[in-house]
């Protein structure tokens, strides 16, 4: 658990991160992106799964702010976020493309 946002990955300003055949699951955040966190970043994914992660607050599998993911072959499914963005929060100027068969399923938000 981590006690402010990226329960497992938080990408800063400025940076990229490539992530292949991982699966990002069982985490939780005390803020937003209970899996990952992208913050002015970049990042891809390639058969890949964020899988049953949490937030307090938005974005319970992934949060995005000002920043792109591309999502190839992956999923996305299965987490949950208090406020939200079960599966995925999109902010102001982010980016969100899922190509290839890639999908965002049961995920929850809100109470």
């Amino acid at each position: 658990h981590a006690p402010g946002s990226g329960g497992a990955v938080l990408v800063g300003p400025a940076s990229a991160l490539a992530v292949k055949n991982t699966v990002i699951y069982g985490n939780s955040a005390g803020i937003d992106g209970g899996g990952i966190f992208l913050n002015q970043s970049s990042m891809v994914t390639a058969n890949s799964s964020v899988i049953g992660n949490s937030a307090d607050q938005n974005g319970g599998g992934m949060c995005l702010q000002a920043s792109n993911l591309t999502a190839v072959r992956s999923s996305i499914n299965d987490n949950t976020a208090a406020l939200d963005g079960g599966g995925v929060m999109v902010s102001i100027f982010s980016f969100l493309e899922l190509v290839e068969g890639s999908s965002v399923d049961r995920n929850v938000a809100g109470d």
